[in-house]
């Protein structure tokens, strides 16, 4: 029998072979209704062994919890880790990641130039053969790129290789280990750009 709630005044009593005791711990027992009489539980059997439905309740309840817990830990991953893309990427892969198309040109030479914007960033990027060969990051207001927006865009280009400084006169310049691409840091259209380019 499972007891889901015991209201008693006053401790009640079991009988075992020694006579009637009083009860220190309800959960070691059941109440033989036939009998009125209380008898301990044998050992290794607790209330959920009794209460088989209440077990079967909290499996259910835990495995809706962690549905929805899982559910929402793959939005936010969802979230922090966007679609990236990077120079030598197909424009699809660009598309995805780069947010809206604000100007698309068709260049002399063959090659594709767009215009993209998403959240604070604009994204200019050339295609050719429809693969990235220059990508060219900046502020939507104009201002400045951080230090740290500036290594971060390096690193996303980076290939497996590294990058290191090399500054010739006012423009900031960057040469990838590699020999396969540099970067330049400076106002183009008045706007302070990290552009990064294909050798």
């Amino acid at each position: 029998m499972c007891l889901l709630g015991i209201v008693a005044q006053t401790a009640p009593k079991y009988h075992s072979n020694h006579g009637a005791r009083e009860i220190d711990h309800l959960d070691d027992f059941s109440y033989a209704h036939g009998e009125g009489i209380w008898f301990k539980r044998p050992k290794g059997k607790g209330r959920i062994a009794d209460c088989g439905f209440l077990q079967d309740y909290r499996n259910v309840a835990n495995t809706a919890f962690m549905k929805q817990f899982l559910v929402f830990v793959l939005t936010v991953l969802a979230t922090l880790s966007p679609v990236r893309a990077n120079l030598g990427d197909g424009d699809e892969r660009i598309d995805d990641s780069y947010g809206n198309v604000v100007e698309r040109h068709l260049l002399d030479d063959g090659t594709v130039s767009i215009l993209y914007k998403k959240d604070r960033y604009l994204y200019f990027v050339i295609f050719a053969n429809r693969r990235s060969i220059l990508e060219g990051y900046s502020h939507v207001k104009g201002t400045d790129l951080s230090e740290k927006e500036i290594a971060r865009f390096l690193k996303a280009n980076a290939a497996g290789a590294t990058w290191s400084p090399e500054n010739k006169g006012t423009e900031r310049r960057f040469i990838r280990s590699d020999g396969k691409a540099e970067a330049t840091y400076a106002n183009l259209d008045g706007r302070p750009t990290l552009t990064v380019r294909t050798k």
